[in-house]
């Protein structure tokens, strides 16, 4: 995934990694158009899904869940930051999430892999707990 910072430092994602119980199997730092600068990086935690590119030595995927703190700790720290063509800032991140995360909290009924069913238009939901996304574009 990749990030467009003008405020995140290298240190900002291995906090975000503590809190979200990840590790970072990569993060490389590059020129952005949009921000001061970019960095691309992934996650490894406790999916039962192996990382995209499919079974690799370093474990496999971060859940949605892990993927969710993760990102939220970033965004406390750049709210104008952007990720990819997926979250336009904090507000647009929390609205797609249904504020489901807040700075490094836990959601109480966070899972390992969700079981998404359509809810309504653009929006799924998990099967087991109360999570849910929207695709909708903002």
């Amino acid at each position: 995934m990749r990030i467009h910072t003008d405020n995140l430092l290298t240190g900002d994602f291995y906090d975000a990694a503590r809190a979200a119980g990840v590790t970072i199997s990569h993060n490389t730092m590059h020129n952005s158009r949009s921000r001061a600068r970019a960095y691309d990086f992934s996650l490894r935690g406790d999916s039962r899904r192996y990382p995209m590119g499919g079974r690799t030595d370093d474990g496999h995927a971060a859940t949605w869940d892990q993927w969710g703190i993760f990102l939220s700790v970033l965004f406390g720290r750049d709210p104008n930051a952007r990720i990819s063509a997926v979250y336009e800032g904090l507000a647009q991140f929390e609205a797609k999430t249904f504020h489901r995360f807040s700075e490094g909290d836990v959601p109480v009924d966070m899972h390992g892999d969700h079981k998404w069913e359509f809810f309504a238009p653009y929006v799924q939901k998990c099967k087991h707990c109360t999570a849910k996304f929207t695709h909708k574009p903002a």
